[in-house]
C-alpha cells in the first residue's frame, strides 16, 4: 500500500534468508578455523574423546559443520522472512479497510503522530496523507480545536473505552467550520492492558447530515401535500419479508378511522379485494415483479364502511441498496 507510512512498515528491510545462512555457516567456519589452527583452545578431555571417535580430519569436519550451520540459518531466516511477510500483509489489509472507510478517520501512535489520515479525512479537512503523516494534531489545527482533541483523548484514556462527543471543527484549509461528532478509541495492548499503542478517531459531519436530514424532511412533507391533493394513499410491500405498510391516507381511503397500527394489523388486501378482480390484479403484480416495469390497474376493494368502492393502483419495484426489493405504489379513488 502506497499510503502506508514508511515508518510503520512492518520490517521495512524484511530479513533474507541468506543473510542467517551466511551469518551462521560464516561464524561456524570462523570457530572451527580458530580451534584448527589454535587446538590447544580445545579442553584436554574433549580433545581426547574427539580422537577416540576417529572423526573426519579437521578441515573436512570444518567444512561439514559450516554447512549444517549454513543450513540450520537458512531454515531459520525463511521462517522469520515468512512470519515479518505475513505481519506487513496484515498491516497493509488493516490500513486499506480504514482508508476506504466514508468518513474522516485518522490513526495516531503512541506519541501523538498521525500515521494513518484516510481519503475521507483529505476531503474533509482538504490536507493530503503526506502533508499529515508524522505530525501531531498541534502542528496541523488551531489551538482551539487542539484542546478540544486532547480533552476527548484524555477522556478515552482514562476510562479506557470509545468516547463520542459533539465537537465544532474550525475553518482551515480551504474548508468551512462545522459541527461534528467525533468517536475516539483508544488502543491498548492485550499483553500489557496499560500500554497505549495509539488512538483512532472518526469524525461524522452534523452540519452536512443535518442539511440532509432538511432537505430529506422537506421532500416528505411536500409528498404528503402532493398525495393529499390529489387523495392518492401510498403503500409498499417487502417481497422478502413479505410484509406491506400503508400510510394514513390509505387507511382514509378505504373509511378507517380508528389508529394506523390497528389498521395494518387487521387490514388484509386480497381478502378485501373483489372476487372478479383477483385473477387480473395477481397477473399484474406477477409480471410487474418479474419484468421490473411499472403496473397500472383498476380494482374494487371493501372498505370499512361496508361499500364497495373502486380504486385505481399504480406500483413498480424499487430496489435498495443492500439488493432487496420492495413493490411500492400509490392507490386513488376511481370514481
Amino acid at each position: 500500500m502506497s499510503r502506508l507510512p514508511s515508518y510503520l512498515s512492518v520490517h521495512a528491510r524484511p530479513t533474507q534468508p541468506w543473510q542467517w545462512s551466511l551469518g551462521l555457516g560464516g561464524a561456524q567456519a570462523a570457530l572451527g578455523a580458530a580451534l584448527v589452527a589454535w587446538p590447544q583452545l580445545i579442553p584436554a578431555p574433549l580433545h581426547d574423546a574427539l580422537a577416540a571417535w576417529k572423526l573426519p580430519s579437521p578441515l573436512v569436519l570444518l567444512a561439514l559443520l559450516s554447512l549444517f550451520a549454513a543450513a540450520l540459518g537458512y531454515a531459520l531466516g525463511h521462517g522469520l522472512s515468512r512470519r515479518q511477510r505475513e505481519a506487513a500483509r496484515a498491516v497493509r489489509r488493516l490500513f486499506d479497510v480504514i482508508d476506504q472507510l466514508p468518513e474522516p478517520t485518522a490513526v495516531r501512535d503512541a506519541q501523538g503522530r498521525y500515521v494513518l489520515w484516510n481519503r475521507a479525512a483529505e476531503a474533509r479537512y482538504g490536507l493530503t496523507f503526506r502533508h499529515a503523516e508524522g505530525k501531531t494534531p498541534a502542528q496541523l489545527f488551531p489551538p482551539s480545536f487542539v484542546q478540544q482533541i486532547a480533552a476527548i483523548e484524555q477522556r478515552a484514556l482514562e476510562a479506557r473505552e470509545p468516547v463520542v462527543q459533539r465537537i465544532d471543527v474550525p475553518a482551515a484549509y480551504g474548508r468551512s467550520a462545522s459541527q461534528a461528532v467525533i468517536r475516539m478509541v483508544p488502543l491498548l495492548s492485550r499483553s500489557k492492558p496499560e500500554r497505549l499503542l495509539g488512538v483512532v478517531s472518526t469524525v461524522t459531519d452534523l452540519t452536512a447530515l443535518e442539511q440532509v436530514t432538511r432537505e430529506a424532511q422537506l421532500q416528505h412533507v411536500q409528498l404528503d401535500l402532493a398525495l393529499e391533493a390529489c387523495h392518492a394513499g401510498a403503500w409498499e410491500y417487502d417481497i422478502e419479508t413479505r410484509t406491506s405498510r400503508y400510510n394514513a391516507a390509505y387507511a382514509r381511503l378505504l373509511a378507517w378511522d380508528g389508529p394506523l397500527d390497528a389498521f395494518h394489523a387487521e387490514y388484509r388486501f386480497y381478502d378485501r379485494l373483489h372476487p372478479e378482480d383477483r385473477t387480473p390484479v395477481m397477473a399484474a403484480e406477477l409480471s410487474c415483479l418479474k419484468g421490473g416495469e411499472a403496473l397500472t390497474l383498476s380494482y374494487r376493494l371493501r372498505c370499512f364502511d361496508g361499500v364497495e368502492r373502486r380504486f385505481i393502483g399504480r406500483a413498480r419495484v424499487v430496489e435498495d441498496a443492500q439488493g432487496g426489493k420492495r413493490l411500492a405504489g400509490l392507490m386513488m379513488p376511481g370514481d
